[in-house]
């Protein structure tokens, strides 16, 4: 099953130097993904709190792909480490698949996944990168541990003449699917701060490899508490 977390690491990395207070945040996500095999919807539900230097995020995607099957994909639970390094954050990520995936859909896994991810101001915008390790759950399918990487930048486009409201950003990701494939995505993303606690983001993203998706489209919404 494809990841659309991708997005969302990016987003979430906007908000994430500040810390001085609690915060919640809902999202919701629509994505259309264009595979050489499978083309298909996938919505997701996101909800996280963030205290000072901890936070906590749930995601449950749904899926409907074109030829009719349709249901829930396994919903994942990350919980995160906050800290600073001078001026580089540095932070720690547990994640934990939750096997509610409804069978014909995706795969039901209990993977479990722990990464570190490295963020700072960077030429005028916000620059990170994540490498982290994949322990897979044996089943039917043959699936080995992995290894995958995030990294990528944001920057406001204020200093192109535009709205202070307006950013833009670039991620590469290389994820491991359910069934154990190596997804490589290349995504630009344009996001538009509609109030101080409303964001829409859109992405388009390219598969850079011949296990990947062709097209990912997307539209995110995030309401802040």
């Amino acid at each position: 099953m494809l990841k659309g977390v991708w997005l969302g690491v990016v987003v979430a990395l906007l908000s994430s130097h500040v810390w001085a207070k609690d915060v919640a945040k809902l999202s919701l996500g629509q994505y259309r993904v264009v595979a050489p095999a499978n083309h298909y919807w996938y919505t997701t539900v996101s909800g996280y709190y963030a205290a000072s230097n901890y936070k906590i995020k749930l995601t449950q995607p749904f899926i409907k792909h074109d030829d009719g099957r349709k249901g829930v994909g396994n919903a994942t639970l990350k919980l995160s480490l906050l800290n600073q390094w001078q001026k580089v954050y540095v932070d720690v990520h547990l994640k934990r698949k939750l096997a509610n995936a409804k069978s014909g859909v995706t795969l039901p896994v209990n993977d479990t996944s722990l990464s570190l991810e490295a963020s700072g101001f960077l030429w005028g915008g916000i620059g990170f990168i994540e490498l982290g390790y994949w322990w897979r759950q044996k089943t039917k399918f043959e699936r080995t541990n992995s290894v995958y990487y995030s990294l990528g930048g944001v920057s406001s486009l204020n200093r192109w003449g535009f709205d202070k409201a307006w950013v833009a950003g670039l991620v590469v990701d290389h994820k491991p699917t359910s069934q154990g494939k190596l997804d490589r995505v290349a995504s630009l993303l344009l996001q538009r701060k509609l109030s101080p606690n409303h964001k829409v983001t859109v992405t388009v993203g390219k598969g850079v490899s011949d296990e990947s998706p062709n097209w990912i489209t997307g539209l995110m919404w995030q309401k802040k508490y």
